[in-house]
């Protein structure tokens, strides 16, 4: 054999003959002036590497699935915030008007019924959309279900916090929203991965349904103090994790991938959870409130 001086090989008649009469494949180096590939003394193998691989177009090319799948989890999330946005604003709107309103509070105070029903009417929707892939995906019909469910909780949480006074929701709304921007930051930027406590959030909320319904014997206003602080801090970190489960996708941050996500599809369900945490947080938060103000 007589190598040329650009890497490949010549194969010459004697050599041919020694191999039965078969020329040999084509051996390529992984990189210019690289050794040729062997498998033992007197034994070439080809190549795994293609003659024309190039690393740096390799290297490129899996950065840019990686930056389009950031984008797509960036879009997702800007998208299920800014659903969420809009729900908050129409919830305060409704607030807003049971106390700048006669006539809504009036009509509360004659029609009574209307919560407990608002109540049934959004758990029954958000049920219908927490189990059912085809009613939370297939659009507008997933946008306007998710509006009837913000208008029945909406109503709900009006309704409520219109039996406190308005300094009471002022300085709940407040304490509310810098929890939120709390648990956004940290969701954002912290390498914990708080999608793996699934399971003891949903320890915990069972516990917390049985002590609710254990104080609602007690009346005691220690016993609800004590759960409303709680409850404050584990619909917390239900927002802390499911701001994770829509915001990390298949990347990766602090060298761990997240437990649980979100598909980009389910942007209905992720405006859900994410609403009803914030709703569940002030609602928790509004009592401790009230309880200081009373205390005071």
């Amino acid at each position: 054999m007589k190598p040329h001086s650009g890497g490949s090989v010549d194969v010459d008649d004697d050599d041919q003959k020694q191999t039965g009469g078969a020329p040999s494949a084509p051996l390529y180096p992984e990189s210019a002036g690289a050794p040729l590939l062997g498998g033992g003394a007197g034994r070439a193998t080809t190549a795994p590497v293609p003659p024309n691989w190039d690393p740096e177009a390799a290297a490129a090319a899996e950065y840019a699935v990686q930056f389009a799948d950031a984008q797509v989890r960036k879009g997702f999330a800007t998208r299920v915030l800014s659903i969420v946005s809009f729900q908050l604003l129409l919830t305060a709107a409704m607030t807003s008007m049971f106390f700048f309103s006669r006539g809504a509070r009036l009509f509360l105070s004659n029609n009574a019924w209307t919560v407990p029903v608002s109540w049934v009417c959004g758990f029954a929707v958000s049920t219908t959309l927490a189990c059912s892939e085809r009613a939370r995906r297939s659009h507008p019909g997933n946008l306007i279900a998710l509006a009837a469910f913000t208008l029945c909780f909406g109503y709900m949480v009006a309704a409520t916090s219109a039996l406190y006074s308005a300094n009471v929701v002022v300085v709940a709304s407040a304490v509310t929203a810098a929890v939120c921007l709390g648990a956004l930051v940290i969701a954002a930027k912290s390498s914990t991965d708080f999608t793996r406590l699934g399971g003891v959030l949903l320890l915990s909320s069972w516990s917390f349904l049985v002590a609710i319904l254990v104080g609602s014997f007690a009346r005691s206003s220690v016993l609800v103090v004590a759960l409303s602080a709680v409850g404050a801090v584990l619909f917390s970190l239900y927002l802390l994790f499911d701001l994770q489960m829509i915001m990390s996708g298949s990347s990766t941050r602090g060298g761990q991938r997240r437990s649980v996500t979100l598909d980009p599809d389910d942007y209905v369900f992720g405006a859900l959870t994410i609403y009803l945490d914030i709703i569940n947080v002030f609602i928790n938060i509004l009592q401790l409130v009230q309880a200081a103000s009373d205390s005071s």
